[in-house]
């Protein structure tokens, strides 16, 4: 029987826990049986009796307590996922798992559980977290979630190029991790569940991206930081081509050579260049979308009021 679906006996409640009372009847032959009574895995009684005209009747009363469970990750945060502890014991004669009851997020409660040395085992993936606790009183316990998955992101600027000395600072539920990006890298051990990732430069945001980390992922940011060698190259190139304007105004250089070096330059400055680009607005958020040449790539980047997404 199920001490939860039974009747609380206030009176008989010694204060150690709660007595439970729930009536079973059983029709059977006259003659000898065994009568055993298992409750969640616990034996309660085991006897030979014997049935005869008037029958049998046998009462067990057996004290049973509350296990409350408070479950954090390796940040203190309740689990970003959903996680099913259940409770296990050599003590039992039938091997079962007890299941808890939710309260909220992280907590639990087992239930109407009798007085024995119990393992918390907690599962995720192939992660197994387990806890001992002796129960012989209501009582409250804590445990760690420990899965932890790697994040690797690749920080880009504006080309799609891996940017160097920011920072990326991730948030969740209020708790901040901040690390600083070694050529356009940034390595993480992190606990399941949602994060938004944001990059700063000199103290400003750059970039923002939302993750939800279940297993170990391999990702990028896109932010606006400009990429350094399209500005080098494009004015270099204009420097190039009014020495050339100059030179063939004084007649140091040939007509010929002038528009052959000028084409030369004009491309190279095209090759810096977005080949399209397109442009929406719909009056909170604005998207910008670019193509190039060096290095191939598409850029997206959309201004949103509460940041800017790559």
């Amino acid at each position: 029987f199920q001490a939860e679906d039974g009747i609380r006996d206030v009176e008989r409640s010694r204060g150690l826990g709660d007595v439970y009372k729930r009536q079973a009847f059983l029709k059977v032959p006259r003659g000898k049986y065994n009568l055993s009574v298992v409750y969640k895995g616990f034996l309660l009684l085991n006897e030979e009796i014997k049935v005869g005209l008037f029958g049998v009747k046998r009462e067990i009363e057996e004290e049973v307590y509350d296990l409350k469970l408070r479950v954090v990750d390796k940040l203190g945060l309740p689990p970003g996922v959903k996680v099913k502890p259940v409770l296990s014991s050599d003590e039992m004669e039938e091997k079962v798992t007890i299941g808890a009851e939710r309260l909220g997020r992280g907590n639990f409660i087992f239930r109407g559980i009798p007085s024995a040395r119990y393992d918390i085992i907690m599962r995720y993936g192939s992660f197994e977290d387990r806890k001992s606790v002796d129960v012989s009183k209501d009582m409250e316990v804590e445990m760690v979630f420990s899965p932890l998955f790697k994040l690797k992101l690749n920080v880009l600027n504006d080309r799609g190029l891996k940017l160097d000395r920011c920072i990326i600072s991730l948030s969740r539920e209020g708790i901040k991790i901040e690390k600083q990006i070694e050529n356009g890298n940034a390595e993480l051990q992190l606990p399941p569940g949602k994060y938004m990732a944001e990059v700063y430069f000199d103290n400003k945001p750059i970039g923002k991206k939302g993750f939800d980390i279940t297993r170990d992922e391999d990702d990028y940011i896109l932010t606006i930081a400009s990429a350094g060698f399209p500005i080098i190259v494009q004015s270099a190139s204009m420097m190039a081509l009014i020495l050339l304007l100059t030179l063939f105004l004084l007649g140091k250089l040939k007509r010929t050579l002038f528009l052959r070096f000028s084409l030369l330059i004009l491309i190279l400055i095209s090759v810096t260049l977005p080949w399209w680009s397109l442009h929406a607005y719909n009056g909170s958020t604005e998207r910008f979308a670019e193509s190039y040449l060096l290095p191939q790539t598409i850029v997206t980047i959309t201004y949103f009021p509460e940041g800017i997404f790559g």
